[in-house]
């Protein structure tokens, strides 16, 4: 995302219910998220445990919630 998306962005989660962290710093494919994470494609996804290691990536809302479930019953 960059300024230009940013309400358009913004929007669609609210809209979508997408109640996780939502991070951009809004710099496109200048972001330094883009370079540490090697984002690629966009729409994607992250998931990242509380020590900061990547549990999965582009992965679709039922694998997060199996995840998400199986990590914190």
């Amino acid at each position: 995302d960059d300024k230009s998306t940013e309400t358009n962005w913004k929007e669609i989660i609210k809209k979508e219910n997408l109640n996780w962290v939502q991070l951009s710093d809004l710099k496109h494919w200048d972001s330094e998220m883009v370079k540490l994470y090697s984002i690629y494609s966009i729409p994607g996804n992250i998931l990242i445990d509380e020590n900061g290691k990547i549990i999965g990536k582009n992965l679709t809302i039922d694998q997060i919630v199996q995840i998400l479930e199986y990590q914190y019953k």
